[in-house]
């Protein structure tokens, strides 16, 4: 079932629901997505710098070295944003559908060359071919149209640019058990719905504006990520019961959420795809 992607209910209102009560930047820092755990399990590992790991790491998988002009595409309070612009004296846009997480992402980037705006990722405001780096970290999942989605990043890359993207999956089979877990995960989080890495894959190699497709599955190494949420959140509950009866009941709500997503990982219905690709000349499309 695909949750509406705009209004009341929306990933955008939710986010703006998330970034006013704080408990996103609270218990997950200013990088709201996985963390990268090379042995596969959390203890001795910091849960912030894991993060910026996992940033790290899909930059050096994609064989990005340098950068002028970078969309980040669903860039939260813009914690990777950052990142990418200290990293390579980058002009980063930022892109979000919640004002919330627009307004707080400039406050905490003021003295960089970083710009956030409220934009659908779906009819990006950008010019063809605008960006040499287009950065989609766990922005996919929430798209109600995967096809649109693929097509706009790909429109804004600059030939012989890099496209990343990060995305939560699921597998190519799922059981009517495994479906009925991720129907749980899409209605706490305002999710429509995830596909199979294959299905980014043949998206993209059917793009003529792109090329050089690669896709990967790191799900051992960033699964760990959801235990570990689990474990540090344990330790911070005063904080959370001093935000009042409302931001408790959405928290534990959504900790039954981090439940699916720790068994849908130990299942493999769940998995976390990795897409790069450069874009081609624009003679070839």
């Amino acid at each position: 079932m695909s949750r509406n992607y705009r209004g009341p209910g929306s990933v955008g209102h939710e986010y703006d629901a998330w970034t006013a009560d704080g408990v996103l930047e609270r218990y997950w820092g200013e990088h709201i997505h996985h963390g990268y755990y090379p042995d596969q399990q959390f203890r001795g590992v910091d849960f912030r710098a894991a993060k910026v790991d996992l940033v790290e790491r899909l930059l050096d998988w994609g064989q990005v070295t340098g950068a002028q002009r970078v969309l980040d595409v669903g860039c939260g309070i813009g914690g990777s944003a950052r990142l990418l612009a200290r990293r390579f004296s980058a002009d980063v846009t930022g892109v979000t559908l919640s004002p919330a997480q627009a307004d707080r992402a400039r406050s905490l980037s003021e003295g960089l060359s970083c710009r956030f705006e409220v934009a659908d990722a779906l009819q990006l405001p950008f010019e063809d071919g605008g960006f040499d780096l287009v950065w989609a970290c766990e922005s996919g999942e929430h798209m109600p149209d995967k096809e649109a989605f693929v097509r706009e990043l790909a429109r804004v890359l600059a030939p012989g640019g890099h496209l990343l993207i990060a995305t939560w999956c699921h597998a190519d089979v799922l059981s009517p058990r495994q479906e009925r877990r991720l129907e749980r995960i899409y209605q706490e989080w305002a999710l429509p719905y995830f596909v199979p890495l294959s299905k980014y894959r043949d998206l993209a190699h059917a793009h003529p504006r792109l090329e050089a497709v690669e896709t990967a599955d790191w799900s051992p190494e960033v699964s760990p990520t959801w235990l570990h949420q689990i474990a540090l959140g344990a330790t911070d509950l005063g904080w959370l019961v001093r935000q009042g009866p409302q931001v408790v009941a959405r928290s534990l709500r959504d900790a039954w959420a981090v439940k699916d997503m720790i068994l849908g990982y130990r299942d493999g219905s769940i998995c976390y795809g990795l897409l790069q690709a450069r874009g081609a000349p624009w003679s070839h499309a």
